[in-house]
């Protein structure tokens, strides 16, 4: 009996542990507050001299304080002129958000990103950067 409580126990700890659900990664719909936030930070640092673009957006995910966003910006009355977009890893510290540095290595080069979002080795460079990143960030619907 002394041995099957403990084991009990374990057992209880470990499948709540193990059977914990992922943090929940949302798409925010477009004209959302969050999806304004996330987009005027990037706007923020985009300093093109043809003033501040408008994103056509391929893909946008946050999950847990972080936010993922594949998007072009376009920029010209009524925005039709687009320049070619990339990937962009954004984390909210004290409820603002801040653009993260793309790492300096050609696996997370944006031009040798698999469909616009960063490959297999990238992931791992970010993920050992920053260990907290939620993988389900990346994940396509």
């Amino acid at each position: 009996m002394r041995i099957i409580l403990p084991l009990i126990l374990l057992m209880a700890v470990s499948n709540s542990v193990v059977g914990a659900a992922q943090p929940a990664c949302l798409t925010p719909a477009a004209r959302t507050a969050v999806r304004k936030a996330i987009l005027d930070t990037l706007r923020a640092d985009d300093h093109n001299p043809m003033g501040v673009p408008v994103y056509k957006v391929n893909a946008i995910r946050v999950c847990d304080g972080w936010a993922y966003v594949d998007a072009s910006p376009c920029y010209g009355k009524g925005a039709t002129e687009c320049a070619e977009g990339g990937w962009s890893l954004l984390r909210q510290k004290k409820g603002a958000w801040k653009l993260l540095p793309t790492p300096k290595d050609e696996a997370c080069d944006a031009m040798n990103a698999t469909f616009g979002s960063p490959g297999d080795d990238c992931l791992k460079i970010l993920k050992r950067r920053e260990p907290d990143l939620p993988m389900e960030l990346f994940r396509k619907k």
